[in-house]
């Protein structure tokens, strides 16, 4: 089965003000400190009057209304929507017009890349847990023995990289979703 990475065009919000991370420190290895889980509701800034169904931060997906109901009504898995909360619009933005804005959290578990993808483990450190992989050779492939069959997951090393199931593209095509375009796992190289 192929596979597809999930790509968001420009988007029209960003993180709001007061968006925290728990913080990770290493007792071996400072350089290892890092952000963890965001702490509380997604915070957004709107930035644009152009709405699309899909949009993004660093982290998140974020959805409208619209789009998070397509893809309940349609039944795709691997993801759980949580309410986004608008704090603050650029100018000449009226926030009563606004759609609701959804955080999709991406729960599918595609597990480890598939061996033929060339990924191989770079370092791991004992104290803290920091893993860092090479880059994919091959693509981003997906092992059927260690994915949970979800229509929207990531794959273990790789949390940046939403990929999706072709149901899961077919449904956005069907249903003229905004603001997304797809490349197949195999394609992915570093970069």
């Amino acid at each position: 089965m192929n596979f597809f990475r999930l790509q968001v065009g420009s988007t029209f919000v960003k993180w709001g003000s007061g968006t925290r991370f728990a913080q990770i420190r290493c007792p071996d290895n400072p350089d290892h400190a890092r952000s963890g889980d965001r702490m509380g509701k997604l915070s957004l800034d709107v930035t644009s009057s152009i709405i699309t169904d899909f949009s993004d931060t660093p982290i998140e997906i974020v959805l409208t209304d619209r789009a998070l109901s397509v893809l309940c009504n349609e039944g795709l898995t691997g993801f759980e929507p949580y309410p986004a909360e608008i704090r603050a619009v650029a100018p000449g933005i009226d926030l009563e017009s606004l759609p609701r804005l959804w955080e999709v959290r991406v729960r599918g578990d595609g597990g480890r890349p598939h061996p033929d993808s060339g990924i191989t483990v770079r370092y791991k450190c004992e104290a803290c847990g920091l893993v860092r992989y090479t880059e994919p050779s091959r693509g981003l492939l997906v092992d059927p023995t260690h994915y949970d069959g979800s229509d929207i997951f990531t794959l273990t090393g790789f949390p940046g990289y939403k990929l999706v199931s072709p149901r899961f593209v077919e449904t956005v095509l069907r249903h003229n979703l905004t603001n997304t375009s797809f490349l197949e796992s195999s394609k992915i190289r570093p970069g």
